[in-house]
C-alpha cells in the first residue's frame, strides 16, 4: 500500500535515521542498539587505554561524556524494548564502570556503582521516564 502526501509518494524504507535515532520498520530498536553500542565500545576502548593516566574523578567526568551520554539520549524511546536486546548495553556500561573504578574485569559491578553513585541502565530508563510523565 502506497503512502502519499499532498500526492507526492512516499517511499517505504526499512530504517531511517530521525534527530539521532535509528527507526526501524518493525520499531525493534535492533539498528539502534547495534549503532550506539558501537559509539559506546569504541569510547570505552578508549577509556580503556588511557584509563591509568587518569584520576578516577577525570575518568567519571569522561564515562558521562562518552558513555552516560548514549545511554540517556531518547532513553524513554528504545530503551523499553525486549530486555535481551538492551542486554549489550547493560554489559557495556558495566565494563566502562570497571574501568572507572579500576577494578579487574571481572568484579562484581553492584557495589561499584553504589561506591561512584552512578544509576544502572534501567535506572536510568526509570528516571527518565518517570522526569518526562
Amino acid at each position: 500500500m502506497a503512502v502519499t502526501i499532498n500526492d507526492t509518494e512516499i517511499d517505504q524504507v526499512l530504517t531511517t535515521k530521525f534527530l539521532g535515532v535509528h527507526i526501524d520498520n518493525h520499531l525493534t530498536w535492533c539498528d539502534h542498539i547495534r549503532f550506539i553500542a558501537a559509539k559506546i565500545a569504541k569510547n570505552i576502548g578508549v577509556l580503556g587505554r588511557i584509563a591509568y593516566l587518569l584520576l578516577s574523578s577525570i575518568r567519571l567526568t569522561l564515562y558521562y561524556s562518552l558513555v552516560y551520554l548514549y545511554l540517556s539520549y531518547c532513553n524513554m524511546i528504545w530503551a523499553f524494548t525486549h530486555g535481551c536486546r538492551v542486554k549489550k548495553i547493560v554489559l557495556l556500561q558495566k565494563r566502562a564502570i570497571r574501568i572507572i573504578a579500576g577494578t579487574c574485569y571481572c568484579s562484581h559491578t553492584a557495589p561499584l556503582f553504589m561506591e561512584l553513585n552512578l544509576f544502572k541502565f534501567h535506572q536510568i530508563n526509570k528516571i527518565i521516564s518517570d522526569s518526562c510523565i
